[in-house]
């Protein structure tokens, strides 16, 4: 994510050792990398938030489809289509 040489790393370090004092670092970094820790958290909940509300759509989805075949009457299809086929072939018999 970031590029950071040896060079940089160093010169952050010693802006943060002048700026904040060498009591408080511990503590400042403690803080942050807490902090950093808990955006984490929060975004890993987000986009598990974002999954699951994915997958219930795509459940209910499965839902309509399988209520529509059962509502489909198979038999009465079946006669109807069979129907076709025999005013079909009668009709070529003409």
């Amino acid at each position: 994510m970031f590029d950071l040489g040896w060079q940089e790393f160093l010169i952050i370090s010693l802006v943060l050792l002048v700026v904040i004092g060498p009591k408080e670092l511990p503590v400042a970094l403690n803080w942050f990398f807490n902090s950093i820790k808990k955006i984490k958290k929060m975004a890993s909940e987000f986009i598990s938030g974002l999954e699951s509300i994915g997958d219930e759509n795509d459940i209910d989805g499965i839902k309509k489809s399988i209520k529509k075949i059962k509502d489909i009457n198979f038999g009465t299809e079946i006669k109807e289509d069979v129907m076709k086929i025999k005013k079909i072939i009668t009709d070529d018999d003409k």
